[in-house]
């Protein structure tokens, strides 16, 4: 015998699965728009390149503010990439017009070292990254990725995949991801890095007054960009800094350059005094 349900239940059935499947919609990841995608790619194929050279060499200025206290340094900046087997070696000093060297640090395999001279005080610390965070830079990456950030290689920084994207109301795209130091990357209509965007976790072990200190959302802006020269894409000049406990900088690169073999050892290397 043929069974028929009644109109009345049978009306609630189709409205009730007409509102899972609306609401399986609503759920639904939608893909990126193909303009973001091709952004995204163009970006890759332009600042996703390792440097074809051994080296570098960079001088800037750092313009910095936190609270009340300012100060404008000299930065030298210099070293060797990591290449393959050859682990790198990085170093950098810091120099005031008015008061002389303020600090010489160095990153190799071993990690982080750092002297000041006045008064001459000397912190070490296998970990790059913590070791910086904790003199006092909340920045979430090493002196190895801002020397591939200061060559134009992004890759060691920014996902080589997005989670979402947004179009921007100048033509660019505004892409966001699920994990790593970075959680957003703004590009202009030309598919240039224009932001860089993320969070510094705070250091395990320390107190609620330390992690104001060393943790909180970071932002990099990139302007004045230079022509692209051999061996380097087109890059920005100037690098505005908002970091965590309401510090801010500007750096200026001045000069910057590949090198054309590694540097001897005898310029790499961190002399401190024996007192």
């Amino acid at each position: 015998m043929n069974r028929t349900i009644p109109l009345f239940p049978a009306v609630w059935l189709s409205l009730l699965l007409l509102t899972l499947a609306l609401g399986g919609c609503a759920t639904r990841q939608l893909p990126p728009a193909p303009e973001a995608t091709n952004s995204f790619k163009a970006f890759k194929s332009v600042y996703f390149s390792p440097p074809q050279a051994p080296g570098l060499l960079v001088n800037a200025s750092l313009s910095w503010r936190q609270g009340k206290k300012t100060a404008r340094v000299i930065l030298d900046f210099w070293g060797d990439f990591q290449q393959g087997d050859r682990s790198g070696r990085l170093r950098m000093d810091t120099w005031s017009n008015v008061g002389g060297n303020l600090s010489y640090l160095m990153e190799d395999e071993q990690g982080l070292a750092a002297f000041y001279p006045d008064p001459p005080k000397v912190y070490s610390h296998t970990d790059p990254v913590t070791g910086a965070q904790l003199l006092g830079l909340p920045f979430p990456f090493s002196m190895t990725h801002l020397a591939q950030l200061f060559v134009g290689n992004f890759a060691p920084l920014v996902p080589p995949t997005f989670a979402a994207a947004t179009r921007d109301a100048d033509g660019g795209h505004r892409f966001t991801f699920a994990r790593g130091p970075v959680t957003a990357l703004v590009l202009d209509a030309a598919s240039k890095p224009i932001a860089l965007e993320g969070q510094v976790d705070p250091l395990p072990g320390t107190s609620p007054e330390q992690a104001k200190k060393t943790s909180g959302p970071w932002r990099i802006a990139f302007s004045r960009y230079e022509e692209a020269t051999d061996g380097l894409p087109s890059l920005a000049t100037t690098l505005d800094l908002s970091l965590p406990a309401d510090a801010t900088g500007i750096l200026r690169i001045k000069t910057r350059q590949l090198t054309v073999a590694p540097w001897p050892d005898t310029a790499m290397t961190l002399t401190i005094p024996e007192e």
